[in-house]
């Protein structure tokens, strides 16, 4: 009966050693998954979006049929293609 106690005892130890790492993986993922949200959401913030080109084709202050327009407009659409994974 001792013999069955300690070998359980090994075997509980063993267990809440593996259970401690595990814990840990798990942390470790949660804090990777965690800081990749954060990066994700910082680019979609600086991302060039249709309405930013909107904005900066607007500050040029010409008009839609000028060629700088029609220039900036294409090279902002390329750009907007190519972070899509179009490009």
């Amino acid at each position: 009966m001792r013999e069955e106690v300690e070998r359980l005892n090994r075997k509980c130890n063993e267990l809440e050693t593996e259970l401690a790492n595990v814990k840990t993986e798990r942390d470790d993922y949660a804090a990777t998954v965690d800081e990749f949200i954060k990066d994700h959401k910082r680019w979609q913030e600086r991302a060039l979006t249709p309405e930013k080109c909107s904005s900066i084709l607007n500050v040029l202050g010409v008009g839609k049929q000028s060629p700088q327009y029609k220039r900036l407009k294409a090279i902002l659409d390329q750009f907007i293609k190519e972070a899509q994974g179009h490009g």
